[in-house]
């Protein structure tokens, strides 16, 4: 049983856009917020168009630190509120606390620098206070504007939740009604809930979000129901995700169980990147041995195609399954 839940997307783009629009976002890996994508600037001109006020000193709160990792801002959703509680009404109410937001706000910028002392900066009137902020690894420009951010806290919380209303508004005005397409199929409501139970129960009711401006993203909590939210070109990443849902130990102990896979694993691990030719003359088999080899790998997980070059297929460990599967024996030892 599924079941489409418009809003923690919506909240979602309306963070991310103020993230990439103030210069911030997440850039780096498959959590790609690009900023010259036909949704973005669609966006972006119909929020000018609505003459939406966003002051640029707000990208304390929304730009992305130097680390890479997403801004503050996305951050409170992510991993500040429950995806089954994640409504606007909630995000601004948060926001607007100023014991919590304030400082949940320290810490999240402590955790960008190497001077965990930044949470001093919960008290202004700390004597050490401004001693702290100096001594940070911040730019001068950031030491200004989160000093102006924590001086004005009040003033500026109106303008960001006003901001975030503005956009929210036009997003929800231009978003298509029917934002679930990619995902409505039985088949991937399944994957689903064996990806949000671990591989336990493909039964598992699903609540499921989109997200339009960050096509490739992928998380969710496991609660009843599981509450995922997908980018809107994720399904790569969900076959991914489902591949190692229901990988176990098993699999792999199969996937290298005769002395002829054992052998092109361990050869795989020397060289990187090699084609069935290749491993016909390092492991020193027959072609048709190689080939069933190579495909009972493949159906398992543990290879995967690297390049193709021609008529020929160049394959690879699959790493990330690998490294999972050793921690599910890492597990199952401890």
């Amino acid at each position: 049983m599924y079941r489409y839940d418009k809003e923690l997307g919506l909240v979602y783009d309306t963070l991310a856009f103020l993230s990439v629009y103030l210069g911030g976002g997440m850039e780096n890996g498959p959590d790609s917020i690009p900023g010259d994508s036909e949704y973005y600037l669609a966006l972006k001109q119909n929020a000018e168009h609505d003459n939406i006020i966003i002051p640029q000193y707000l990208y304390t709160f929304c730009g992305a630190p130097a680390s890479g990792k997403c801004s503050y801002l996305l951050d409170v959703i992510l991993h500040g509120i429950p995806y089954s509680e994640c409504t606007l009404q909630r995000v601004l109410r948060d926001l607007q606390n100023k014991s919590y937001s304030k400082t949940r706000f320290t810490e999240y910028a402590a955790a960008q620098t190497d001077r965990a002392k930044i949470r001093a900066l919960r008290d202004l009137e700390h004597p050490a206070a401004y001693e702290v902020l100096n001594d940070t690894a911040l730019t001068p420009n950031a030491k200004a504007d989160l000093m102006y951010a924590l001086l004005r806290y009040d003033e500026v919380m109106t303008d960001l939740c006003a901001a975030i209303q503005g956009v929210y508004d036009t997003l929800n005005r231009i978003l298509p009604e029917d934002g679930a397409f990619p995902f409505k199929s039985d088949g991937m409501m399944d994957k689903l809930a064996v990806i949000g139970t671990g591989g336990r129960d493909k039964n598992a009711g699903i609540v499921f979000s989109i997200s339009h401006l960050n096509p490739r993203h992928l998380s969710y909590q496991q609660c009843d129901p599981v509450f995922f939210l997908l980018g809107c070109d994720a399904g790569d990443r969900l076959g991914t995700e489902y591949k190692y849902a229901c990988a176990t130990p098993l699999d792999f102990a199969q996937a290298v169980s005769t002395p002829v896979k054992y052998d092109i694993f361990r050869a795989f691990l020397e060289h990187g990147s090699l084609s069935a030719p290749e491993l016909m003359m390092i492991v020193n088999q027959s072609r048709n041995s190689i080939r069933y080899s190579v495909s009972d790998m493949v159906g398992r997980g543990v290879l995967v195609i690297d390049r193709i070059k021609g008529q020929t297929h160049y394959y690879k460990l699959d790493k990330e399954y690998i490294r999972f599967i050793a921690r599910q024996l890492y597990t199952i030892s401890n």
